[in-house]
């Protein structure tokens, strides 16, 4: 699989974290592989944490299951942003936070440039490419504009869309495949 990728959820994958997700793959290596859900986003905003009371309210996704207590970003923003990990193209994941929250509440960087996760998806030596072998998982090239896209509750479907083929016709399969 070549490195990063989009990762978009098959319609028979029934697990709730998972269901009818996008995935960013972060960083993919020999010791696994991590990422987060682009189009899960949460009630709370970034405000509503209390150490960000002071913060400018951006939303917060659902990065995945894997530690609920921890915060990541990715942004196209490195010019403001250091110490981003570059990711693909014009996409880095992380930096430095303080940074990165004094440039949001400044107004430097715009809503669609940067991304906040609670938590993270991740997958041990070798797990990820046996979930995708199963077909639990279908491999995508990550693009900025997919995953900044201004519509999450969308974007699984248009993405399978825009793929065409029979990935047009998951696009329309229903929430459960088995009660079809």
């Amino acid at each position: 699989m070549p490195n990063p990728t989009l990762l978009i959820s098959d319609p028979s994958l029934q697990d709730a974290n998972f269901t009818r997700t996008v995935l960013l793959i972060a960083e993919h290596n020999t010791d696994g592989a991590l990422g987060f859900v682009l189009n899960k986003k949460l009630k709370q905003k970034l405000n509503d944490l209390i150490e960000f009371s002071h913060a400018t309210p951006l939303p917060l996704y659902y990065g995945g299951p894997v530690k609920l207590d921890t915060l990541h970003f990715i942004h196209t923003r490195p010019d403001i942003i250091p110490e981003g990990k570059l990711v693909i193209d014009n996409i880095y994941w992380g930096g430095n936070f303080n940074t990165a929250v004094m440039a949001i509440n400044d107004n430097l960087i715009e809503p669609n440039q940067i991304k906040l996760f609670v938590g993270y998806s991740g997958w041990e030596a070798n797990q990820l490419e046996t979930e995708i072998a199963e077909g639990s998982w279908i491999p995508h090239q990550a693009s900025t504009p997919i995953t900044f896209a201004a519509n999450p509750t969308t974007l699984w479907k248009n993405t399978l869309l825009a793929m065409g083929g029979d990935y047009a016709l998951l696009a329309h399969a229903p929430i459960n495949p088995k009660l079809n």
